[in-house]
């Protein structure tokens, strides 16, 4: 079996531990609640424009930007940051940073040096937009307005790599789990490889930032189930997987993370008291098996206990 084989397997051995935690505890429980075909629900955002990059190279995943000379990023406490203004600081209710979005929004030293701890790859950010009128057809004009955001550093190196040549590296490096679960064409895949970077580097922010980025509403245009449909009794996938992954964010320590928000959408689902215990035991029980699987990757690549410490706390 070849290498690039065998990370495939180890990424999806993660989600199918997940999965088999909660799908087999939710369809045993008491409350005996049909098995949903529920799609993944994606998240429509804007591409990001091509970059004009007018710096030197970035030389590796933890260069700070030059703005952070002015405070000691060591002395920053994540939890001490207004995440919520963060995330509504120009869209409500689309986290442009989380997100990575290329796009001129003003970030303070100490939000960017928080992020970069809760992070792999370090935070980007984007200095100016340029734009220009470019020729469009199907336009009353004949012209469109095109946007480019200006980076302070060149892309990440593995920006331009293939999941395939990323996947000989993500063994035991973080950044390359990253890229991958970005890159990687199934949900599944992308999931398992944010798992891994979060496992080897003890932060949880790949984990929260696909959950984000993955699954937005049970009720999205490529998945999920429709409010209000009798028809349909069960809770979406979307929901599982969404709370499963902020559970196991904020078990980390990320401050972001708020699996309560998402709670409410099993009350559109779950009728009853009985299911709804059901259906939260087994959030509970896919979450400690992602934990679980996290823990036994980070232990036999990195030594490190420290999923395990939380798991046993």
């Amino acid at each position: 079996m070849g290498k690039d084989s065998r990370f495939r397997i180890i990424s999806l051995l993660v989600l199918v531990g997940l999965a088999a935690a909660y799908w087999t505890g939710y369809q045993t429980g008491k409350s005996a609640i049909p098995k949903t075909d529920t799609e993944q629900a994606t998240l429509v955002t804007p591409d990001a424009p091509v970059l004009a990059q007018t710096t030197e190279p970035q030389s590796g995943s933890e260069q700070p930007s030059p703005r952070l000379a002015a405070i000691d990023p060591e002395d920053v406490d994540p939890a001490d940051i207004d995440w919520a203004s963060i995330a509504n600081r120009v869209m409500p209710g689309i986290d442009q940073m989380l997100l990575r979005l290329n796009v001129a929004v003003d970030y303070s030293d100490a939000e960017i040096a928080a992020f970069n701890k809760l992070h792999v790859v370090a935070f980007n950010l984007t200095i100016q937009e340029v734009c220009n009128e470019e020729i469009a057809e199907h336009t009353t004009t004949g012209f469109i307005t095109i946007c480019r955001g200006v980076k302070a550093y060149p892309d990440h190196p593995y920006e331009s790599m293939s999941v395939d040549e990323l996947m000989g590296l993500a063994e035991a490096d973080a950044a390359a789990a990253v890229f991958i679960s970005k890159k990687a064409e199934t949900v599944e895949e992308r999931i398992g490889f944010a798992l891994r970077a979060s496992a080897l580097s003890g932060k949880p922010g790949p984990i929260l930032a696909t959950a984000v980025k993955e699954f937005t509403t049970p009720d999205s245009q490529s998945g999920g189930l429709k409010h209000g449909q009798a028809a349909y009794k069960t809770v979406p996938k979307t929901v599982f997987t969404r709370l499963i992954l902020e559970s196991v964010a904020q078990k980390m320590g990320d401050p972001r993370a708020n699996p309560d928000a998402w709670s409410k959408h099993i009350n559109d689902f779950a009728k009853t008291e009985e299911e709804r215990n059901a259906v939260l035991e087994s959030i509970q029980k896919g979450a400690r098996s992602a934990m679980e699987h996290m823990a036994e990757t980070q232990r036999n690549i990195t030594g490190s206990t420290q999923m395990q410490e939380l798991l046993d706390g």
